[in-house]
Parts: structure tokens; C-alpha cells; sequence
């Protein structure tokens, strides 16, 4: 209780000794764990937090937030072998959730894995099959993984869904161009900057 008080007071170090005290008296009991990692997170001091979440990981092994939290940790840490490992752990526990697949195929596509991360893309475009990111996102592994014709399918269905999608609309042109097909690419590219003539990268 007098953590609780502390916690609500946002009287943070009397609220970390009080749950330093409960973890020694019940190292067990995921309330101290949990609350210390997120007095840690609360002031920014990441690698404090990391070792509580860890050891909560391990006490409360059907909550996905909290692998979810460590794979962050790590995504920022640019330890990216690390992240990918939690963020499947919490997917493990929720399979459906739209954040975590767009996290792993992110870091996937961060450490240059384009095949793990076209599979998190390709779940993301089954569970929303009108968002039209997932498509680009698709488009661009498939496209780094060096398969034209699936980078294409994805860039087409994305500019089906928004016809003005600047991103879809150049990743077909760079498919095309690896493909040999300049005079494609070269429209694809002008429409891009006819959509949006602050985009340069075309």
C-alpha cells in the first residue's frame, strides 16, 4: 500500500524502495517488478527498466506488452537480433496484433532480413487488406528480396487503394527500372512528383 500512495504521488524513489523491499520479501509477485520497471521507464532510465521487465517476461509469461516493451528497449539500443526475438515473443501471445507485426517487419527490414520481414507485411496486408501501407511495405521486401513480379502484384494493389499514392507509385517505378522497363519506371516516377512536387526522391 505504501508504494501505491508513492506511485499516485509520483513520489518516485520512495515508491522504488518500497518495491525493492517487496521484491526481497516476494520475489514472485509481478506487481514489484512491474512497478519498478515502469517508475524506470517513467524517468527514461531505460537500463534499469530492462532487467525488471526481463525478470517480469519470466513471471508473467501470457501478457504481450511486455515482451513488447523489452523488443523496444532493444530496438533502440540497435541491438535488432535482440528485438526480433521479443517482438516474436509478444506476437506469440497476440497474434493479431497490427503493431507488433509492422514493429517486427520493420526491424526486420533494419537488419536487412527482407524475407522475415515481406512475411510480417503480408500477414499485416491479410489482417487489413485496405491499409495501404502494408502494401508499400510489402512491395519494398519483396522488391529487396529481388522478386519483381510479387513487388509489382503488392505496388499495383496499394495504387489501387489510392490511385495518388506517391510511395506505392515509386516503389513500382524502382521494381520496373530493376526490371528493364525504364519507360514504365519514368512515368511511374513523373506521376509521383505531379502528386507531389515536394517529393524529390523520385
Amino acid at each position: 500500500h505504501f508504494a501505491e500512495i508513492a506511485l499516485r504521488r509520483k513520489e518516485w524513489d520512495r515508491a522504488a524502495e518500497a518495491l525493492k523491499r517487496l521484491q526481497h520479501l516476494c520475489p514472485l509477485d509481478p506487481a514489484s517488478w512491474g512497478g519498478l520497471a515502469g517508475i524506470y521507464l517513467e524517468r527514461n532510465e531505460e537500463d534499469l527498466a530492462l532487467p525488471q521487465l526481463l525478470e517480469l517476461a519470466r513471471i508473467e509469461q501470457n501478457d504481450s506488452t511486455i515482451p513488447q516493451k523489452v523488443a523496444g528497449i532493444f530496438r533502440r539500443r540497435g541491438e535488432l537480433r535482440e528485438a526480433q526475438y521479443w517482438f516474436r515473443q509478444a506476437l506469440s501471445m497476440d497474434p493479431s496484433s497490427i503493431d507488433l507485426h509492422q514493429a517486427l517487419g520493420d526491424v526486420c527490414m533494419q537488419s536487412g532480413d527482407s524475407e522475415a520481414a515481406l512475411r510480417e507485411y503480408k500477414a499485416l496486408t491479410d489482417l487489413q487488406p485496405t491499409t495501404v501501407k502494408h502494401f508499400e511495405s510489402a512491395a519494398l521486401a519483396a522488391h529487396k528480396l529481388g522478386n519483381a513480379e510479387q513487388a509489382q502484384a503488392f505496388a499495383r494493389h496499394a495504387l489501387k487503394l489510392d490511385p495518388a499514392c506517391v510511395l506505392a507509385r515509386v516503389s513500382r517505378g524502382k521494381v520496373r527500372m530493376a526490371a528493364g522497363d525504364l519507360a514504365g519506371a519514368r512515368t511511374d516516377f513523373q506521376r509521383a512528383i505531379e502528386i507531389d512536387p515536394n517529393w524529390s526522391q523520385a
